[in-house]
């Protein structure tokens, strides 16, 4: 594997420049994008890592690639679990770091994610993940939401769906 040196802006001189051996970096967790918001869903809880949109009634419920309005994933759920019809975190973009039980559970994997690997909403399952995009033409959206940094971290970055 190469060696990869990370660039910093040098805090005195405003330079950008190579990360010297014995000096820290300070990564914001600002960066991320987290709201707050109410669960659509009457009958289930919502876990961590459950693509959502948000319905006519501002609320957020499972996404799911069958159709557009249902494929507009634009979340990942952020609380280890939301009860049916409660409050809870979404990470609208971001680092989503969860277990490989977890991730296995949402993507239908074993061992959790693959780095390197896109991620899409499935066509098949409401609130999952799938490593392969939907092929049903005219009938399925494809939403890319992020891509494995990790098997336990994905870079979430959900686009627009198109339709097959």
């Amino acid at each position: 594997m190469p060696v990869v040196v990370p660039v910093v802006r040098d805090a005195t001189t405003g330079l950008v420049r190579n990360i010297q051996a014995g000096e820290t970096m300070t990564v914001f967790a600002a960066l991320a994008d987290v709201r707050q918001g109410t669960s659509g869903e009457a009958s289930a809880a919502m876990t961590a890592g459950m693509p959502v949109i948000i319905n006519s009634s501002s609320k957020h419920v499972r996404a799911i690639a069958t159709s557009v309005a249902a494929g507009k994933a634009l979340a990942l759920v952020l609380d280890p679990s939301i009860p049916a019809n409660g409050t809870g975190n979404f990470l609208f973009n971001g680092i989503l770091s969860l277990t490989t039980a977890q991730w296995d559970a949402i993507a239908g994997t074993t061992g959790g994610l693959t780095p390197g690997q896109d991620y899409f909403l499935s066509a098949t399952t409401a609130g999952n993940l799938t490593a392969t995009p939907p092929t049903t033409a005219g009938s399925t959206v494809i939403t890319k939401l992020g891509t494995a940094l990790s098997a336990t971290d994905l870079g979430v970055a959900p686009q627009a769906p198109f339709l097959n």
